[in-house]
């Protein structure tokens, strides 16, 4: 009896320990990202009213008639990283996914403080200097965070700040995770110990762990053992030893995770919902249902697909007169295409081949002798894509995202490609992640759609950054 108590009371100081190690973490987090805003702050009004970078700027209130804003900033800045989970555990998170939800959380405090000075008609406080101000916050604040980041994967990987593991279940499951494990020891897992009823199993290693036996073994080894995660590795059809391990793990305090026997069907990021009590598991992942990635692309798509139109619009002119000059027939080629949520529109072209009345749905060749001379230099460089600009100020398009097809071709693709339909989930895009890997034109549908699952799935605001920067200076487009 004495043992079990001296056990159970070095469980929770096991358990105590890694609690405040992580408390001791979220602690310097906050108190530097506290220093990070106060100083960007000074550090922006000295730039603003002390240097010539951003213009000469007259000092109409003194540093502390300025930093007023600081009053609701710093606590609207640390309670929204807190709401967005920046001070959660982030050993398997990605970093993207954090510099998006920083980003967000600075423009929802740079509102606040436009809020701020419209309501108090501050009419002399430099609107410069708030700007430079939050510009400098994110990036010291980024900066700062993947530093912190990149030394807690260092530590982990020289065996601190670990993480317990038991795997239930030494299966394909259990194998694969253990490999996942293995490869990724910046997450700061390690696994102690398999467990399996299968008698064959008792004895051998998985990735170096041995498997110490079956599954009613399982509660002798948490007694004598501190665990951190007990992760269940079990086939569906193992409900009650599934219940057991569960039970198990709750009575002595150890959380519990289960691998779905069917999770290669399942996204990456599976997401819930829930009807009276019923759990709904989604199959199919897309940030893009999130209300607020829809209004930061859809922003982007207005204030570049404008500024685009504008820009280009001598080239425009030039171009319709040059493709009217060159071939008889319409400047615009008007083709109906399937778009998002499966709804038809009509995809605007610079008209590239030879006008043929009521002409039949096609792919180009690379040597179609249907278009016209000039009409090959367009689709060569892609300028005929170019009016396509005009679909993303409509929003039937949106400038990064799968292209879209002919009805015909959906009509048919749909039963012959798996998962065809998927990118429908999305608007379609001017340029997309298919696109600028090569898979364009009369290339393999298999790839291309892989590719567009990838992209909807783990839609980022940086990655379609990524994916314009790449068309840009790669050159690689659609050419159908």
């Amino acid at each position: 009896m004495e043992k079990k108590f001296e056990k159970f009371v070095f469980t929770i100081r096991g358990d105590n320990m890694f609690k405040r190690f992580f408390y001791l973490i979220n602690g310097f987090r906050i108190v530097m990202d506290f220093i990070i805003i106060v100083g960007s702050f000074v550090l922006a009004y000295l730039i603003r009213f002390y240097t010539p970078w951003l213009g000469v700027g007259e000092l109409s209130l003194n540093l502390q008639e300025y930093s007023v804003v600081l009053l609701f900033v710093v606590p609207i800045n640390i309670l929204g990283y807190k709401i967005f989970g920046l001070y959660d555990s982030l050993r398997t998170k990605k970093f993207a996914l954090q510099m998006r939800n920083i980003f967000l959380v600075n423009l929802i405090s740079l509102g606040f403080v436009f809020i701020y000075l419209f309501l108090s008609k501050t009419v002399n406080y430099s609107r410069l200097l708030v700007v430079a101000f939050f510009v400098i916050t994110y990036c010291i604040t980024v900066v700062v965070h993947f530093i912190v980041k990149k030394s807690l994967n260092r530590l982990r990987i020289r065996d601190r700040n670990l993480r317990h593991v038991v795997v239930v279940g030494a299966g394909n499951l259990g194998e694969e995770y253990a490999a996942k494990i293995l490869a990724h020891q910046e997450y700061g897992y390690e696994i102690s110990a398999f467990f399996d009823d299968d008698t064959k199993l008792k004895g051998t290693k998985l990735h170096g762990t041995a498997v110490v036996g079956g599954i009613d073994g399982l509660e002798s080894y948490l007694k004598e053992n501190f665990i951190d995660l007990l992760v269940i590795a079990l086939p569906n059809y193992s409900t009650e030893n599934m219940n057991k391990v569960i039970n198990i793990a709750e009575l002595y305090g150890v959380k519990s995770q289960i691998i779905p026997n069917y999770y290669s069907i399942l996204p990456a990021k599976p997401r819930m919902d829930d009807i009276d009590g019923i759990p709904l598991l989604h199959t199919r992942f897309v940030p893009l249902d999130n209300w607020v990635n829809k209004v930061i692309k859809r922003t982007f798509d207005i204030f570049f697909s404008a500024l685009g139109l504008i820009a280009l619009s001598p080239f425009l002119l030039i171009t319709a007169i040059i493709v009217k000059l060159t071939s008889p027939g319409p400047i615009v080629y008007k083709q109906v295409r399937v778009g998002y949520n499966r709804k038809e529109f009509n995809m605007f072209k610079f008209r590239s081949m030879k006008y043929v009345k009521d002409a039949k749905p096609g792919w180009t060749t690379e040597n179609d002798d249907r278009k016209t001379k000039f009409g090959e230099f367009m689709r060569r460089n892609n300028v005929d894509e170019l009016l396509q600009l005009f679909n993303v100020f409509k929003g039937d398009m949106t400038l990064v995202g799968p292209r879209p097809e002919q009805p015909a071709f959906v009509k048919q693709f749909m039963y012959e490609i798996p998962k065809y339909m998927i990118k429908h989930h999305v608007k379609p895009g001017i340029t997309g992640w298919a696109q600028i890997n090569g898979w364009r034109g009369d290339t393999s549908i298999e790839e291309r759609i892989k590719c567009d699952i990838y992209y909807i799935e783990n839609w980022s605001f940086g990655f379609d950054i990524k994916i314009m920067m790449r068309t840009v200076f790669k050159g690689k487009t659609n050419a159908y």
